[in-house]
């Protein structure tokens, strides 16, 4: 037994902050590889994403890598998944229907907020792929693609989404919901030849 205060343990040191990575080329692939296998999210989907690209890693790897990063919360991990299960260029496990895994994917990444996702979802409801066909759930999701895109700053799926509407393509056409997403460029200041396609919207509704 000891009187008195406890000695105070020392402070832990501060972690150093991961050194920041050069872009992803051939050269510099060893680096990123190296990252991603010490868990980080971004490395991981990096390596994935150029693997598949540049035919650097096998198909299975990539799979390997997209999914360590889609579990640790990466959502274009999940999309790009999705992605690459639907056109066959990831395989599937054994057993899986890759309509079904690459819709589950494209849910995974719309409700962590990716706007590309919810494009796919929309479009996966309107056909029937790999889920029952549901046309108020690809409204919902096209509309939801709208408005994530938005916030996040991204002009080209907003528009797309009301492109969608306007013409019906993926979606149930709605000049009214187009409008909306019309709307929602004006006020990220987007110039062009939606505005052609806004008068129109205008004059039809």
């Amino acid at each position: 037994r000891t009187g008195g205060e406890a000695e105070k343990e020392p402070a832990p040191a501060a972690e150093k902050p991961a050194e920041e990575l050069p872009p992803l080329t051939r050269a510099t692939l060893p680096q990123w590889l190296a990252r991603a296998e010490e868990g980080d999210t971004e490395a991981l989907y990096q390596v994935a994403d150029y693997g598949i690209e540049h035919h650097t890693s096998s198909p299975a790897e990539c799979r390997e890598y997209f999914e360590r990063a889609a579990r640790q919360g990466h959502p274009r991990a999940w999309n790009s998944l999705g992605y690459y299960y639907e056109s066959g260029e990831i395989p599937c496990p054994q057993g899986e229907d890759p309509q079904r895994l690459a819709f589950a994917c494209y849910q995974n990444a719309a409700e962590l907020g990716n706007p590309v996702a919810m494009s796919n979802l929309a479009a996966c409801y309107f056909y029937g792929d790999g889920v029952e066909q549901d046309a108020e759930q690809a409204v919902f999701w096209r509309e939801k693609q709208s408005i994530a895109a938005m916030e996040a700053g991204d002009l080209s799926y907003c528009e797309a989404a009301g492109l969608s509407f306007y013409y019906g393509t993926d979606t149930p056409k709605s000049i009214s919901k187009a409008l909306l997403c019309y709307q929602r460029l004006g006020k990220m200041g987007r110039e062009g030849g939606w505005r052609r396609d806004l008068r129109l919207a205008e004059y039809a509704w």
